[in-house]
């Protein structure tokens, strides 16, 4: 074998895909075992890099189209044929064990396009967070970043001439790419610790570690003093450094990250046969699942997910989804991968390409025409908060107030708003003494006591609910929320102090975690309808602007003798549907999350200190004060959803209110 071809395949780089694909397996079958095995990615990323520039070496070409469209072909034939019958396999299955599939769906078609990363940004997904084990087409973020990096990658291949072989070619890409890799690394090192998700997600905070595969490309054929130093070091100590970082706890994610790709990087320069790690990464079974590995990598996230919405993983269920796992993936690379391949789709790259993006778009589209019919085949019962119905059905004392005519969101017209400000109260029929009124005030989360507030009416008290979808009250000082949830919440403010007398009550019940999460939580939902660039993504940012607002608005309910009773953060289930016992879930999650009880215990702690000045405020800490709602089994009885409180949860919350409200009486 000549030396240029020695180059193009390097049997021991697949068990280093090996290694890289069963520490990603491990850490997704339980992070505690090896938390930060999920670097199995980066390993894949430094590969693709060497492997793809390795690809590019000999192909000279003085055609642009040529080598453009000769490159995207096989990267078509090798990526999507294997993603598409995953996508559609688990897709079907998907819908069997999940009520509301359509975050799975949006994920799916996004991935067939290499954008899914792009829409689980969008999303604001934390990966480290449980609940990204619940989206089965999740893991495709990486194929995302990859794909994205080859739209750009060729191109600087051809204009600094390493594709077509010039004399400073090599030279020419190794000091571009040499740059763009100081630009990457810099900006992923400074965006991690402001917005984890998009250092995560994002191809130019990606890039580094692919290119870093390509340097070490372009290094080999030119070796140097320091390359053959490296090239004498032990390889064992190496992967064996590896395998210590990987033992690292996720906060540790930046230079851990660092690390792995340096220590990839080393381990490809000082492979050598004489070697004990070469013999291990070189023995057939190993070699074997280093080329099954992107197969591996697609179906092994699909049934642990599944695992998750049905029978769990535990450890008696381990050796039997291992098996499918590797069945799966045999099968794939077998009947799928290989031959289509290798198969020759058109004598005319253009038509492979455009047969490619063809099956692309008919899929996309029989995905979504399946959506809703797919929505008749779940197996379960049909849950509480399998869809939005309870805000339309739940009413208050005599139906005066219900979400149908009271809670409003973006699309309400003015007529609407306005009857919903006219008619939205109850005056008690009780008129021996004068009574007190209770104002409810919020977004969803203060709808979901709309059924409790007969507990208010039975006090002798008068009701007033004004509510609006994902809009917190009081309107923040700056204007982050869309124009109507605004105006809606201004208008809320003056109706309030106005109507409201000294000695009555207001209760403000919103979102927390969400309106005001940092980096590790939610962004403000409203962003997908809000197109002002100056909105703030981090959490201090959001709660000292919503602190002054609320602060400002006790102020002046304080001159009138009103009093607020404020309800922070409760606890978030972001398992949602997964939690309920089903006859193919036998064993539902136990617990919620520890990492969201700290969030919402963080956030408490964090809003009693910016409201402690406050003499007519009460801040109710739920964490605290509905203690029986927050154990492993009362949860579920509480919550109808993720966060949105049920009647009992509502019931329970009102027991701990009603005698604060009334404690005059």
């Amino acid at each position: 074998m000549s030396k240029k071809n020695n180059q193009l395949y390097r049997n021991e780089i697949n068990g280093l895909r090996a290694f890289a694909v069963i520490a990603v397996i491990i850490n997704h079958f339980n992070k505690d075992i090896l938390p930060s095995g999920y670097l199995g990615v980066d390993i894949f990323f430094v590969i693709s890099g060497y492997v793809i520039t390795s690809s590019l070496f000999g192909r000279k070409s003085e055609n642009f189209w040529d080598f453009i469209s000769g490159f995207y072909v096989r990267r078509i034939k090798r990526l999507i044929p294997a993603l598409i019958i995953f996508i559609l396999i688990f897709y079907l299955l998907i819908c069997f064990f999940n009520p509301n599939t359509e975050l799975t769906l949006r994920t799916g078609i996004s991935s067939l396009f290499g954008l899914s990363n792009l829409y689980l940004l969008k999303q604001s997904t934390n990966y480290f967070a449980q609940s990204t084990n619940l989206n089965i087409f999740s893991h495709t973020w990486s194929l995302g970043v990859e794909e994205q990096f080859y739209i750009l990658f060729p191109l600087i291949v051809w204009v600094t001439g390493f594709g077509r072989q010039t004399s400073k070619g090599a030279r020419n890409l190794f000091i571009t790419l040499l740059f763009l890799v100081i630009c990457s690394l810099i900006s992923f090192v400074y965006l991690y610790p402001i917005n984890q998700p998009a250092a995560y997600f994002l191809m130019p905070t990606r890039f580094w570690e692919i290119a870093s595969g390509s340097l070490l490309f372009i290094l080999t054929n030119n070796r140097g003093f320091v390359f053959e130093k490296i090239e004498r070091f032990p390889p064992l100590i190496i992967l064996l450094s590896m395998i210590l970082v990987m033992f690292l706890p996720k906060y540790f994610a930046v230079p851990s990250t660092i690390l792995i790709v340096i220590f990839t990087v080393f381990l490809m320069i000082c492979l050598r046969k004489d070697t004990l790690a070469f013999e291990f990464l070189t023995k057939e079974k190993v070699v074997y699942i280093g080329l099954i590995s992107y197969s591996l990598y697609l179906w092994h996230w699909g049934i642990i997910t599944i695992s998750i919405w049905t029978i769990g993983i535990r450890w008696w269920t381990i050796p039997f989804q291992v098996f499918l796992i590797y069945i799966f993936s045999v099968a794939s690379y077998k009947w799928v991968e290989t031959p289509l391949r290798r198969v020759t789709w058109s004598f005319q790259n253009w038509k492979s390409i455009l047969k490619g993006f063809s099956i692309l778009i008919l899929t996309s589209i029989s995905l979504f025409v399946s959506h809703k019919p797919f929505r008749n085949i779940y197996l379960g019962k049909s849950t509480q908060d399998s869809n939005n119905d309870w805000r339309y059905n739940i009413q208050s004392v005599n139906n005066k107030i219900n979400g149908k005519k009271c809670h409003a969101d973006i699309f309400y017209s003015e007529e609407d708003i306005a009857n919903l400000f006219k008619n939205c109260k109850i005056k008690n029929s009780n008129e021996k003494e004068k009574n007190k009124t209770v104002a409810f005030l919020g977004d969803s989360h203060v709808l979901a006591m709309v059924n409790a507030q007969k507990m208010i009416y039975k006090e002798g008290g008068n009701i007033i609910h004004y509510s609006f979808s994902n809009c917190p009250f009081p309107k923040p000082i700056h204007g982050i929320y869309p124009h109507q949830c605004d105006e809606f919440q201004k208008t809320s403010s003056q109706k309030i102090l106005t109507t409201l007398n000294q000695g009555d009550y207001i209760i403000i019940n919103n979102y927390n975690l969400s309106h005001l999460g940092d980096k590790s939580l939610r962004k403000v939902r409203h962003n997908i309808y809000n197109k002002q660039k100056n909105r703030p993504h981090d959490g201090n940012t959001k709660l000292k602007i919503y602190a002054q607002s609320l602060i400002n608005f006790s102020q002046k309910a304080q001159k009138q003798g009103i009093k607020i009773i404020f309800i922070g953060s409760n606890l978030r289930n972001t398992l949602s549907y997964a939690r309920y016992k089903e006859w193919f879930r036998p064993f539902p999650p136990k617990w919620i999350y520890k990492e969201e009880y700290k969030n919402a215990e963080k956030l408490n702690n964090q809003l009693s200190v910016y409201l402690s000045g406050m003499e007519n405020l009460v801040f109710f800490n739920p964490l605290k004060e509905v203690e029986s709602c927050n154990n492993n089994i009362q949860f579920f009885i509480c919550y109808r959803d993720g966060s949105h409180l049920s009647d009992y949860g509502a019931l329970e919350y009102m027991k701990k209110l009603v005698p604060i409200i009334f404690k005059e009486k």
